[in-house]
């Protein structure tokens, strides 16, 4: 009896620890099989979903319109990447019509933040694990791009599943080290208490571009 009352003690227990690590956002994660293949190719779809989705992701009303629309017509496209969810988004970013610009781009970014939504805590307790890491008692005057930029980097491999180590840049990447395309970077003040240094900040392009070439 006594190892009965412990085990029903420790799933009692483990459920409640599960269901305090759910996000906030568990509302708009129950609807992350609508940005799937599958659902988003659909001819007979509804638009009942995808409208409480971007609503739940915070768009205002003209941009929801934009999104609704975009969702009606996507299947009327044709499409490479059928079989992975990751690279059909991925095409439909790089997607361009006749005059350059794309026409799904409010819905790319819709999808995006949606499949980006964390489904627990963990990841977020692993960054502040990898921040105390980095910035450490000997490192305590880092600014905060810096760190923002060593913990990008590691994070990125982690997604890749690669290490600094073994990581191979591309040759576009090797070809731009000594050159300004390397360093296209605005100034701005220093986030360090009380230090009137100037660190470097990344346009969201070239923080986009830097991604890319990972």
């Amino acid at each position: 009896m006594i190892i009965r009352r412990q085990c029903i003690n420790y799933i009692v227990a483990l459920s409640k620890e599960l269901q305090a690590r759910l996000p906030d956002n568990l509302e708009a994660l129950r609807h992350l099989a609508l940005f799937s293949v599958k659902e988003t190719l659909k001819h007979n779809k509804g638009t009942t979903e995808i409208i409480k989705v971007a609503e739940l992701l915070g768009y205002q009303l003209q941009t929801i319109d934009k999104i609704v629309s975009q969702w009606r017509n996507i299947h009327l496209f044709r499409w490479d990447s059928t079989e992975n969810t990751v690279e059909f988004w991925s095409e439909v970013n790089n997607y361009t019509d006749s005059s350059g610009s794309n026409p799904f781009e409010e819905l790319f970014k819709a999808a995006l933040a949606a499949l980006s939504l964390p489904h627990s805590n963990a990841e977020v307790q692993w960054l502040f694990s990898q921040m105390i890491v980095v910035k450490s008692k000997l490192r305590n005057r880092m600014s905060l791009y810096n760190l923002n930029s060593i913990l990008l980097v590691r994070y990125g491999l982690k997604l890749a599943g690669d290490t600094c180590y073994q990581h191979k840049l591309r040759s576009e990447v090797l070809q731009q080290f000594g050159t300004t395309a390397a360093y296209s970077f605005k100034a701005t003040p220093s986030s360090t208490a009380g230090s009137s240094s100037v660190t470097m900040q990344l346009d969201s392009e070239d923080e986009e571009d830097f991604l890319a070439n990972l």
